[in-house]
């Protein structure tokens, strides 16, 4: 139960409200005060842009050792939510938001060592300073009646309700504010996983309502349909939120929907409607993050999961010679990522040179394609372990073109091929792989 209330700080990153239309020219006016030790900060604002998971910087300055202040006159800019980040050096040491709705002065003062934030002369970034003290709160009361509430009595239940009525109260204070917007969100994200009836019907009303954020409550939505749902249940849950979703949303919050709807095809196990459903959202959302994560997931499902063709490729091995994925056809073919600073990997290698040595002369060939950076390290390893099979890579690291293309995203990672260059399986260990190698060699 204690493993969500960490996300409930900030769950509303990645999906910023647009606070207005036009254009604004505000100022913002900081000052840092306590242990400064004539130390000068530097002072960089940003913007996230939560479709391209990027931060886009507007203005950059250094504070004074003396007055150990900052200003930006800004021109011209779109009224959106913006991000402050304070380095000392090399070092991010932290960072507040801050919400540019007017032509307003928002001043600011930082306490240092702690880097805690008060704001002045903007009563939306008041609303929000607020509010952010008001999740803190319910995160710690949360962890503390989960951590204590082992007996199941009910104490976790009713302390998520109260928080639940406290966020709602701010809403209906701050209705006008960004702030209260973001409040009716927190309401619903509050219930789950303790209540996740509950946290189901709230956010069935605050997705069918004219609410432009969809975005921080469909990921939750959907794994508690996964883990409290059946699948087919889940599906008719979701896509009955999707005529809301036509109504209101940005893009994103479209595209993000659509991702999660292939997401419980998938766990449902249509896997024709979920690629369908991918390939809809890449054709009508190209611009959003979603649609590149779209596009990463139809890669793989399309040529890296079971019975697909295996990519091609050619590189160079450790003698020089061009090696390449089709010279095997023919051949049961094990793919193997790995590094020789991977434990994992090292841990395994045992079991690869016995799985190699008895299987080697009936059809079976390694491919080893090192994450090494270190050439000369990656070379004197493969030679003192006596791995004699083909070995390419080493130099090039997590940027390895073959590994990029088979999207190794973690280390050992293993795809075992037929003879006709198929993916039989992928992360075999152990017993599990010489099972597999044995089988796919005809029971050798």
């Amino acid at each position: 139960m204690i493993r969500y209330w960490g996300l409930l700080f900030p769950l509303l990153l990645s999906s910023l409200l647009a606070c207005g239309t036009g254009r604004i020219s505000p100022v913002i006016e900081g000052r840092f005060t306590g242990a400064l030790q004539g130390q000068a900060f530097d002072v960089t604002l940003v913007r996230f842009d939560p479709d391209r998971q990027k931060l886009d910087t507007l203005a950059q300055t250094r504070t004074d050792t003396v007055e150990h202040a900052f200003r930006f006159a800004l021109q011209d800019i779109t009224p959106d939510r913006y991000v402050l980040l304070f380095s000392y050096g090399p070092m991010l040491v932290g960072n507040t938001w801050v919400i540019l709705k007017r032509n307003e002065t928002v001043r600011l003062q930082i306490q240092v060592p702690e880097f805690t934030v008060q704001v002045e002369g903007s009563p939306e970034n008041e609303a929000w300073q607020r509010l952010m003290g008001l999740v803190s709160l319910a995160q710690q009361s949360l962890l503390q009646k989960a951590q204590a509430d082992t007996a199941g009595s009910g104490m976790l239940e009713a302390e998520v309700l109260a928080q639940r009525r406290a966020f709602l109260s701010f809403a209906r204070e701050y209705k006008d504010f960004e702030a209260g917007r973001d409040a009716r969100l927190y309401a619903v994200l509050v219930l789950y996983p303790a209540l996740p009836d509950s946290f189901l019907q709230a956010a069935r009303r605050e997705l069918e309502s004219d609410h432009p954020s969809y975005g921080a409550v469909l990921e939750n939505v959907r794994m508690a349909l996964v883990e409290h749902r059946e699948p087919r249940e889940a599906l008719q849950y979701w896509k009955s939120l999707g005529e809301g979703l036509k109504r209101a949303g940005r893009p994103a919050s479209r595209a993000a929907f659509e991702y999660h709807l292939a997401s419980l095809y998938a766990t449902a196990g249509r896997m024709d409607s979920a690629r369908l459903v991918l390939r809809g959202l890449v054709e009508r959302y190209p611009d959003t993050r979603w649609a590149r994560t779209a596009g990463d997931v139809l890669y793989e499902l399309e040529n890296l999961s079971e019975g697909a063709q295996a990519p091609d490729f050619s590189a160079t091995d450790m003698e020089g010679r061009t090696v390449s994925l089709t010279q095997f056809r023919g051949k049961v073919v094990l793919l193997d990522f790995w590094a020789t600073w991977c434990q994992p990997c090292i841990e395994e290698l045992p079991n690869l040179k016995a799985v190699w040595r008895k299987y080697r002369d009936k059809g079976l060939v390694i491919i080893g394609i090192s994450l090494d950076e270190d050439i000369e390290a990656w070379k004197r390893f493969v030679r003192r372990e006596q791995m004699d099979w083909v070995h390419i890579g080493g130099g090039s690291g997590w940027e390895d073109p073959v590994a990029r293309q088979y999207r190794v995203q973690a280390i050992p990672a293993t795809f075992l091929l037929d003879r006709e260059g198929k993916i039989i399986a992928r992360n075999l260990r152990g017993a599990d792989l010489e099972r597999a190698v044995a089988e796919a060699l005809g029971g050798s």
